[in-house]
């Protein structure tokens, strides 16, 4: 336990994490390209908010980026924002 929170504390979340690699569907994985669009379609009815009051600006970023192993291949973290994020860190900081 003490390592999983040793290395999650310190990891650089800029680089997804891939439970497992999927093989058998071959090139049908998760892609980060793809769950940006979603991202920004999901949150397009509020693009002129977010231009204007840059308050929703962090909602279509990706902070964690946890990849399943099952068919087809997520990110469990898709819904993670800054505050979340956040949260994420200061528990898996705690824990260490």
């Amino acid at each position: 336990m003490e390592k999983f929170f040793f290395v999650y504390s310190n990891w650089n979340w800029k680089y997804p994490i891939k439970i497992e690699k999927l093989t058998k569907f071959g090139s049908q994985g998760w892609n980060y390209n793809l769950d940006i669009k979603s991202k920004n379609n999901l949150y397009k009815n509020n693009v002129e908010e977010i231009n204007k009051k840059r308050k929703l600006k962090y909602l279509i970023l990706m902070f964690m980026t946890i990849i399943t192993p099952g068919y087809p291949e997520q990110n469990t973290m898709f819904n993670v924002n800054l505050s979340t994020f956040e949260i994420i860190q200061r528990g898996l900081i705690k824990g260490k």
